[in-house]
């Protein structure tokens, strides 16, 4: 059989593709000019449909028929929420951080770069929390 990524020859039962890295299931998204994949592993450049790294055999998270969900996004309005509405802002640097690795892991930069601005929120609201708290305590 043939890979339906790269057209290299490979064995009837694979389940990878060994030049390319890609399943032989999964349907091929196709590549925007100039794409470019490197393994977190090992840094290497990989197949942006790549389901393993080829040169170190890390599985790289991705899969070609996996949608990106909101959920980076979601974690990050989650965060500045419960920062500013209830001052809970310990709760709300957890969602902002695990939005974060959400959109790290799919490699998402503008759910990355929200889920961190909704963390400079939460750290913000922390200090202003604890600045008002201490001028009740001194004057009242």
């Amino acid at each position: 059989m043939y890979c339906k990524n790269c057209g290299q020859q490979i064995d009837d039962n694979a389940y990878v593709c060994i030049h390319c890295g890609v399943r032989t299931s999964d349907p091929i998204m196709p590549k925007k000019s100039g794409e470019v994949k490197y393994c977190a592993h090992c840094g290497e450049q990989i197949d942006p449909n790549a389901y393993i790294c080829v040169h170190c055999g890390v599985k790289t998270g991705f899969v070609a028929s996996q949608k990106k969900g909101n959920s980076s996004y979601a974690f990050a309005i989650i965060s500045i929420m419960l920062s500013i509405l209830f001052s809970v802002t310990f709760l709300g640097a957890l969602c902002a951080v695990f939005g974060m690795s959400i959109a790290i892991d799919r490699q998402d930069k503008k759910g990355e770069k929200l889920n961190f601005v909704a963390m400079m929120i939460c750290i913000a609201v922390s200090v202003l929390t604890i600045i008002i708290n201490l001028l009740i305590r001194r004057y009242v």
